[in-house]
């Protein structure tokens, strides 16, 4: 789901490092949208889940928002 900073660019979550990016994303299969700065970074750190990638997103939904909100944008729980 597209969110936009105060000046109007998108803003999306980077799936490796799990903070909140502006600009250029580099989408890597198996990993989705990586910044430029974690494309470096040594494989294996780790993937955010579905679950948590979610929760940055919405603003830190838990419980049963969480849920209401990956059904509503993802299709799943």
């Amino acid at each position: 789901m597209p969110h936009f900073d105060a000046n109007g660019n998108e803003e999306w979550v980077c799936q490796k490092g799990g903070h909140i990016c502006t600009g250029d994303s580099t989408w890597v299969k198996g990993l989705g949208n990586v910044c430029p700065t974690c494309m470096g970074k040594e494989p294996g750190n780790g993937l955010l889940s579905l679950e948590e990638h979610c929760r940055i997103e919405s603003g830190g939904l838990t419980g049963p928002a969480l849920d209401r909100y990956i059904n509503r944008y993802y299709g799943h729980g």
